[in-house]
């Protein structure tokens, strides 16, 4: 069955009508390269018309909406047909490619551990053809990712699309200022989210869905469900555990966080001693010299790297803090100083925003949390773009027409461009516009909620 339509949706996208209209986004793509001022005025009167929401009467506010929303469903349908005409339904993204490659060898060499396999002295010793990408998803969720290994590459991404449409329908259903179609293009085309997971092949799903359902869970005040989705949310990437302890104003709630995250590890228990060893061990991911093999803290500053990280990485050596350091102790550091920056960060902003409802100042925290990541890469907004819909229901409308505005339209004027550069760093407005607007919308919905409470729904002053 999944080879009839993986030949039907072949033949669809190669038909001479369709590659016309992908000949025509490809134009536009070349144009906007060719007069990259015009692109940048664009990009600022998209910026400048979602601030104007805020001013508009709400019957000029919802007319310009449903035009945008039309330009929107318009311009991402092209993208779209441009991408799976470039890579094929069949992709396979560099992340998976790396990762079901981990899986294999680990299947192969089987008194070697999915986490063993991956060190050093395992790499040179048995002397296989090892991926550059490594994979840290931790034993709790190890299972998980050898099923998706396991899936075709044209359901795998058939399935991605599904779940797009599927989370959409549920979000929708469960906030009452938020439409279908509104949902589905903010969340899978805001920030270009999408592209970005598509080309470098995500595990997004299993996260996903239980940062939804634990969203949905606040949002119908049933603490102890939130807290438990949160956690499983939390294990795949382990920064994200910070949602479940947002929620802790009980001990009782802190203990079945824990339990949880104990009861999640002892599905794997005899993996823990090695997971910790593919990190910490002199030949690990941290204090291993993993010579022509990826790390993240080998990366700089850019539009696939744009998190706290590599910022503060950026601004050391820049300055010479750290240049002089051993490689380990270079990344130590740069660890423990984003860590406490961020602790700082979060405590006051905190403080900052206490006065807001109680639903209000638990979404703000988890966009700070978001924002905050060390390892924020594009398609990892999509966590941002859902919370934006959850806070969304708890202010005025204008804002979702704000947020829909500025989270869609200058990223996908940037990425339209950039499609055709080839060195896009030296177009920084372009090259970070993801991190800017990000920007520019967390510090706009802060000031709202801080300073406009009337935007605030239900807020007794």
């Amino acid at each position: 069955m999944f080879n009839l339509l993986s030949s039907f949706l072949t033949s669809v996208i190669n038909n001479p009508e369709i590659t016309k209209l992908i000949k025509l986004f490809n134009d536009l793509n070349k144009f906007l390269v060719e007069n990259i001022y015009l692109t940048y005025s664009l990009i600022a009167l998209f910026i400048f018309i979602s601030f104007s929401f805020f001013l508009m009467n709400s019957t000029k506010a919802m007319m310009v909406h449903n035009i945008f929303l039309l330009l929107a469903l318009i311009g991402n349908f092209f993208a779209s047909l441009t991408i799976f005409y470039d890579r094929g339904f069949n992709n396979l993204g560099w992340d998976k490619k790396s990762i079901c490659r981990w899986t294999e060898l680990s299947q192969e060499f089987q008194n070697v551990s999915i986490y063993s396999v991956q060190l050093i002295d395992n790499i040179n010793t048995l002397n296989y053809n090892a991926p550059t990408f490594s994979l840290y998803y931790p034993p709790a969720i190890i299972d998980t990712v050898f099923f998706q290994c396991s899936i075709d590459n044209f359901v795998f991404n058939i399935l991605g699309l599904c779940f797009f449409v599927a989370v959409s329908f549920i979000i929708s259903k469960s906030l009452k200022n938020v439409s279908f179609l509104e949902t589905l293009l903010l969340i899978q085309f805001g920030l270009s989210v999408y592209y970005w997971i598509f080309k470098s092949g995500q595990f997004f799903i299993f996260e996903t869905s239980f940062l939804v359902l634990g969203l949905i869970a606040i949002k119908n005040n049933k603490e102890i469900r939130s807290v438990i989705f949160f956690v499983i949310f939390g294990i795949q990437k382990i920064y994200f555990l910070l949602f479940a302890f947002l929620l802790n104003k009980k001990r009782a709630l802190l203990n079945i966080a824990m339990l949880t995250l104990i009861i999640a590890n002892l599905v794997n228990y005899n993996l823990v001693y090695d997971y910790f060893q593919f990190w910490f061990s002199s030949n690990g991911y941290v204090f291993g010299e993993r010579v022509g093999y990826h790390s993240f803290f080998d990366e700089k500053l850019s539009r696939s790297s744009i998190s706290t990280l590599f910022l503060i990485k950026e601004v050391f050596f820049n300055l010479n803090f750290i240049n002089t350091l051993e490689i380990s102790s270079q990344r130590l550091l740069l660890l423990l100083t984003t860590f406490f920056l961020s602790l700082i960060v979060y405590f006051l902003f905190r403080q900052f925003v206490s006065d807001s409802t109680e639903k209000v100042n638990v979404y703000l925290k988890a966009l700070l949390i978001t924002v905050l990541f060390p390892l924020l890469k594009p398609y990892s907004l999509i966590i941002y773009l859902i919370i934006v819909l959850f806070i969304s229901n708890e202010l005025k409308q204008n804002y979702f027409l704000f947020s829909f505005s500025i989270l869609i339209f200058p990223n996908f004027i940037s990425y339209t461009a950039m499609l055709k550069m080839d060195n896009s760093i030296d177009y920084p407005i372009l090259e970070f516009s993801q991190l800017y607007i990000l920007i520019i919308h967390f510090l706009t919905t802060v000031f709202l909620v801080k300073f406009k409470k009337e935007y605030i729904l239900k807020y007794k002053s």
